[in-house]
This record gives structure tokens, sequence and C-alpha cells, in this order.
């Protein structure tokens, strides 16, 4: 709906295409894991998550890249790519079995490392180029002050400001008039 997303999708037709058959493979592919975790953790019902977390860091003054790709199961650490090492940590007992998988896997880790170094920071560069004028904006706040009583408290309410973090101060008036 933002002009930069659909500049994007104007430089890449298949983009929305792609990006939902790799979703559908995505749910198909949860789907077993999460029947394999409930197996591992002894859990026959109830509502379980799984969590899968890829993302990197492009320091476009050095060039200088970083990744991580790791899996949550019920919010908890269950297994991550270290990439300076190229090793999987499993994070507890029941990780043991998809860590030893991984790490036999033909091909899994320089997969992991180039989607970490070179697919996810080139993806990044193309957004972070196209939507520059839109993710560096700043909006100020729209602040309102309120009291109901003329001996309650004041209360500060800020809202519509971009980026998402503000740093507010109030210092009331205490000369008298």
């Amino acid at each position: 709906k933002l002009d930069w997303v659909n500049k994007i999708a104007a430089n890449d037709p298949d983009l929305w295409e792609r990006e939902m058959r790799g979703n559908i493979g995505n749910e198909q592919v949860s789907k077993v894991n999460l029947e394999i975790a409930k197996e591992r953790f002894n859990q026959t019902g109830g509502v379980h998550m799984i969590q899968p977390m890829i993302g990197c860091e492009w320091d476009d003054e050095t060039g200088e890249v970083d990744g991580w790709e790791q899996h949550r199961y019920d919010g908890e650490d269950f297994i991550s790519f270290e990439l300076k090492t190229m090793r999987w940590i499993a994070a507890n007992p029941q990780a043991f079995i998809t860590k030893n998988k991984w790490e036999r896997s033909d091909g899994f880790k320089e997969y992991w490392k180039s989607v970490l170094t070179e697919i996810c920071p080139a993806d990044l560069k193309t957004l972070v180029s196209i939507g520059r004028d839109f993710l560096m904006r700043t909006e100020l706040p729209t602040v309102s002050l309120l009291r109901k009583t003329p001996s309650s408290p004041v209360t500060c309410h800020a809202t519509g400001f971009y980026p998402n973090f503000l740093s507010l101060s109030f210092q009331p008036n205490t000369l008298q008039h």
C-alpha cells in the first residue's frame, strides 16, 4: 500500500508470487516440524509454537555484514546457527537430534552462510535504497497534557511520532502568577 513497497514490486514483478509459494512451503514444513517437536518434548495436545527467526545486519559505512538463523519452540530457544563458526548450537537436549542431522546435511551450512551473508544483505540493501525516504522520515508527536482536577497529577500523552522511540521530559512551570 505504500509507494516504496509498490516500487519494489514493480522492479520485481514475480515478488509476491514467489513469496506466496515460499510461505506455502514453509507452512507445510512447519506443520511437520511442530509434530516432531511435540513428540520430542513428549506432548500430545495443547497449543504449541515454532518461531523461526532469520535476519541480517549491514553496515553501510564499512560494508560489514552479519546474520542469524535461530528457532524457538514455545517461546524458548531451540536451535541456532552460529555464522562465525559455521556450527549449529542446540539449546536443549531435544534439539540435539536436529543439530546432528543439520550438521551432517551436505551443503546445509553453506546454504545458510549464503543466505545470511549474500542474499539477505542484498535484499536489505535494495529495501533500504528504495525505502530510504520513508524509513528515515521523522514525524513529531502530537502531545496532550491531561489533568482531571487541579490537585491531580498531570498526564502527558504523545502519539503519532516516528521513529517509534521518544524521550519526553516535562518541567512544570513553578512560577506563581
